[in-house]
């Protein structure tokens, strides 16, 4: 780990000190840049949607955060899931589903990576290859995929709702097949990118215009992820809340 890294998480315990007790619950300096503020906090969340769970840290981040909120957290990859599942049994208000979310409901090829989390329906484009070589073998499995707004229809979800979309390249079709959900949230942190790590995937530009028109407003990024060599901001996190 690099000395910068060390001193920027002790400066994050230092500023917040109630971190100290929430990384004995799971939660990271970074998670709680992300989650943790007090604007969101002051929501009062009673539903987040935790979509490109991976293995289930920020489900455990939300629930240490949030924990009276209803956590629903969405992983498609299968051994990512069966860790999720473990990590948060007996946590009775997260609940895990096997499944993508996109604009069809059934099955589709999915590219899993050798990087669990680098996983996409979308081709690796050229830069990923360049950029990231230690993510760059995939083999094809089928997936089983969902949209949000049919998940929403059948359960009875209390608001404010928060969404995090982590699905590398493939935002856009989240937010088309969940737009009644969307526009019914309070807050989205979803992932976007400056430069096409995928083929066909949509920029932030992209992801701005859809929330715009349906009424969020752009708040800002969390954590950056930047090109290893020049420094060049890649993705962010960024915050959406609604107007």
């Amino acid at each position: 780990m690099k000395i910068s890294t060390i001193l920027h998480s002790a400066s994050k315990y230092l500023q917040y000190p109630e971190l100290l007790m929430l990384r004995r619950k799971g939660v990271t300096a970074s998670q709680y840049s992300r989650y943790g503020q007090k604007w969101i906090k002051d929501l009062n969340l009673q539903a987040i949607f935790d979509i490109g769970a991976n293995v289930g840290q920020s489900a455990i981040a939300f629930h240490a955060l949030f924990p009276s909120a209803q956590i629903y957290s969405f992983e498609p990859v299968p051994d990512c899931f069966e860790t999720l599942k473990a990590r948060t049994r007996g946590i009775s208000n997260i609940h895990a589903f096997n499944t993508a979310l996109g604009t069809i409901v059934g099955e589709m090829e999915f590219e899993r990576n050798e990087f669990p989390a680098c996983s996409s329906f979308l081709p690796l484009s050229k830069s990923h290859i360049t950029l990231f070589n230690y993510a760059v073998q995939t083999n094809t499995i089928k997936v089983q995929v969902d949209t949000l707004d049919n998940f929403a229809s059948q359960c009875t979800l209390p608001s404010p709702i928060m969404l995090k979309i982590d699905v590398q390249g493939f935002e856009e079709k989240v937010l088309r097949g969940g737009e009644s959900l969307v526009r019914r949230s309070s807050v989205l942190i979803i992932e976007t990118s400056f430069k096409a790590l995928y083929e066909g995937q949509p920029l932030f530009k992209d992801i701005y215009s859809i929330l715009q028109s349906w009424g969020f407003e752009y708040a800002g990024s969390v954590e950056n992820l930047q090109d290893p060599i020049t420094g060049v901001i890649l993705q962010s996190d960024s915050i959406f809340r609604k107007l």
